[in-house]
């Protein structure tokens, strides 16, 4: 399986699953600023960092 480096680009399809979320809630993230994406040729992309970012906050808030 194929380890994914923080410079990797996710579709939001792909992305909204790591998270467990719908594609709709990223792009109210998006829309808000607060999920950062990148632009390439017309499609959107999130940095596989963001995932990282999103999934330590969330645990974080779970903590105790």
């Amino acid at each position: 399986m194929h380890e994914h480096q923080p410079t990797n680009l996710l579709s939001l399809a792909r992305a909204a699953r790591m998270l467990g979320v719908h594609r709709q809630t990223l792009s109210h993230w998006i829309a808000r600023g607060e999920l950062r994406v990148v632009h390439i040729g017309g499609r959107v992309r999130v940095p596989y960092a963001e995932i990282q970012r999103l999934l330590k906050a969330e645990a974080r808030s779970n903590e105790i």
